[in-house]
């Protein structure tokens, strides 16, 4: 069974650990009391496109003071949920930080990405629109981008699926590639000289 770690990142208070815990337990914790998370990991069967997956979801931390921590969880990660507030204008602009960090922490530019807007039910306090979400992820080259609602479910699932799927997608063209890239190693060392 493919294993895969995924990492859900974006600002304090975006609802990256609502958004973990709905899709792992189906539940929405409906207290008011926002606890900061440091750094939460779960491990979940997933399946997509009959495939089965055994991930690993780290729900990160997104406040400031946890800044040192996060290119070592960004190194280790094969794909990233990217999560703003649509109520929050900030949370927004902090993404295009976010995606820097990961490509530097991984020193590429092929990294699967899914970029989603949180807490689309609070529609009279919404500060970014849903074209504003879709151009970012255009212009950060994100394919895929989603508005959802931990609170009430809304593309959830649908976002993880998406990264599950981009994931291993590039998972597998990565062992292509070294297959390749040894097979014709293999190829070199093996020339012989007659004499």
């Amino acid at each position: 069974m493919p294993e895969l770690s995924i990492a859900i990142v974006g600002g304090g208070a975006t609802g990256k650990s609502s958004i973990t815990i709905r899709h792992i337990e189906n539940k929405f914790n409906t207290e008011q009391f926002y606890d900061p998370t440091i750094e939460d990991s779960y491990m979940k069967e997933e399946i997509v496109d009959g495939e089965t997956f055994f991930v690993d979801i780290l729900d990160t931390a997104g406040q400031e003071e946890f800044y040192s921590l996060r290119d070592v969880y960004m190194r280790q990660r094969d794909g990233f949920i990217l999560v703003y507030d649509v109520t929050n204008r900030k949370s927004l602009d902090e993404i295009r930080i976010f995606v820097e960090q990961v490509k530097r922490a991984k020193n590429t530019e092929t990294i699967p990405f899914v970029l989603v807007g949180n807490k689309c039910d609070l529609t009279s306090e919404r500060q970014v629109s849903n074209t504003q979400g879709k151009n970012l992820a255009e212009s950060l080259q994100i394919k895929h981008f989603f508005e959802t609602s931990a609170k009430t479910g809304q593309n959830i699932n649908e976002c993880f699926e998406e990264i599950i799927r981009e994931t291993n997608s590039m998972l597998r063209k990565k062992s292509i590639e070294k297959k390749k890239s040894s097979t014709t190693s293999v190829k070199k060392q093996r020339k012989c000289c007659i004499m």
